[in-house]
């Protein structure tokens, strides 16, 4: 009997409840059939003649276009695609002069800040500088980027770095290019590429919270961020849990109730714990860990210590402060077996046994894997908590590296020694 009777109370609870749903839609001309289309009619409101066209011709950037929130505020497509400025990149389009791509000049009518943020930040102009050298870039540009030399003179002699140079540029189009294009000068004379990271229409605030984003380019063997993120324990509960997570918590109210664990924006960009949002991805960290060898970044005290604010969300003082204490030591582990290797390379060519052309010798090769990719790996393990990056991918194959550059500069030694006996 209770049991009916409890039966009875629930199926007259949900009733009531579809009720109230059913008077609710039709009171606001809404129904539940309609619900899910009221996005695309205000995308075609706002996007006009564009979206209509585009519904046909390009399904799903008008897709992704209906779910953005920039559909929400009124923002439509020739907002973002007609040129401040005129420059070469703008096209005629169906009667209306517009961008193919919008530049960050674009952008910042909106996110000004953002704008101003990304621009001081490695991912800028010094990024495309690596792969394109100083072709791209005027006089005044290198000097406010700092891509000049104490003379004036653009940073080695103009040239992207030697693997770009070693390989050719047609080899690095679809490689390197690709990933550093993030900070490529555009015909505006704005620099970098915002939607390198908001991809696609929808600019959602979860796809640029979740590690794959930034892993698209942050991977590989010379800096697998990515990787080491993933065997971290931030990684493992990210994988375990994160799909219930609040990705959309509006951008400056982000708490550890929204997300158990970090991923790389929260530590790097999110306004999170004690620390302002950025686009700046350096705001944060002490070293800049991809050179020869690392160095302190300026004002490194003060960005140390808005990460500490971030792991303080979730890690007690002493937690924290042990871990970056051993993260600086390891630092210093990895550039000094760069340093020995540069030390064999210098005795090396004094002797006159090879030349001071990159990648001249098989020892060049060994050379640069030794800082490129180990010193780097071990360095960016260290302190992003993956293990296997310190030891095996690291250390480990720093001093492997070192024992073959041994024994490749002993029998350059005693070749010498021998042709100069005959």
């Amino acid at each position: 009997m209770k049991r009916d009777l409890w039966r009875i109370i629930i199926y007259a609870s949900i009733g009531t409840v579809a009720l109230f749903l059913v008077v609710l839609y039709g009171l606001s001309g809404v129904t539940p059939e309609t619900a899910t289309k009221v996005s695309y009619a205000a995308a075609a409101e706002v996007g006009g003649e564009c979206y209509d066209c585009h519904s046909e011709a390009t399904p799903g950037i008008t897709e992704q276009y209906a779910h953005s929130k920039h559909v929400t505020r009124g923002v439509s497509c020739l907002d973002c695609h007609t040129a401040e400025v005129d420059n070469a990149a703008v096209i005629e389009h169906k009667g209306e002069e517009m961008v193919a791509q919008p530049t960050p000049q674009n952008c910042a009518q909106c996110h000004q800040a953002e704008v101003a943020q990304f621009d001081a930040s490695n991912h800028s102009a010094r990024s495309w500088y690596a792969v394109a050298g100083a072709e791209d870039f005027t006089q005044e540009q290198l000097e406010k980027y700092q891509l000049v030399d104490e003379n004036g003179n653009p940073k080695n002699n103009g040239k992207p770095n030697v693997v770009a140079t070693y390989e050719g540029k047609e080899s690095i189009e679809l490689g390197c290019k690709k990933c550093h294009e993030i900070g490529k000068v555009r015909e505006d004379g704005s620099v970098g590429n915002c939607s390198k990271c908001h991809i696609g229409h929808e600019f959602s605030v979860e796809q640029v919270r979740k590690p794959e984003t930034c892993g698209q380019c942050h991977m590989g063997p010379d800096h697998p961020q990515i990787e080491i993120y993933e065997e971290s324990p931030h990684g493992v509960m990210y994988h375990d849990s994160g799909e219930s997570w609040n990705w959309d918590a509006a951008p400056g109210t982000l708490t550890a109730k929204d997300m158990e664990a970090p991923t790389c924006a929260t530590c790097h960009m999110s306004a999170f714990g004690g620390a302002p949002g950025t686009h700046n991805v350096g705001e944060r960290l002490k070293w800049n860990l991809t050179p020869k060898i690392s160095s302190q970044r300026e004002d490194w005290q003060s960005k140390r210590a808005n990460m500490v604010s971030v792991c303080a969300s979730c890690h007690n003082e002493n937690f924290t402060s042990e871990h970056f204490e051993k993260a600086d030591k390891l630092v210093g582990i990895a550039d000094e077996n760069v340093k020995e290797g540069q030390d064999l390379m210098a005795e090396l060519e004094s002797e006159g046994l090879i030349t001071s052309e990159p990648f001249d010798h098989p020892i060049d090769f060994t050379m640069f894997e030794l800082w490129h990719h180990e010193g780097r790996r071990a360095r960016f393990g260290g302190m992003m908590g993956g293990p296997d990056y310190v030891q095996w991918h690291g250390i480990y194959d720093q001093k492997k590296h070192l024992t073959e550059m041994e024994e490749m500069a002993e029998e350059l030694r005693n070749k010498s020694a021998e042709q100069n006996s005959q």
